[in-house]
């Protein structure tokens, strides 16, 4: 992906996420979204200990 901002479906029906940099100690990643959200028990629960950063 040359620029974040390419590729940008105008309709979604679910979150898109796209790996931007995948190492052994950093995940950075980009998510399309419209409107969505995550289910109350969702993937936040696990970066307790990874911290998440938007």
């Amino acid at each position: 992906m040359s620029n974040i901002y390419d590729d940008v479906p105008s309709s979604i029906l679910d979150e898109i996420f796209n790996d931007i940099i995948t190492t052994e100690n950093v995940r950075i990643e980009r998510i399309i979204s419209h409107g969505h959200s995550s289910p109350e028990q969702g993937w936040y629960t696990k970066m307790k200990t990874n911290g998440l950063w938007c």
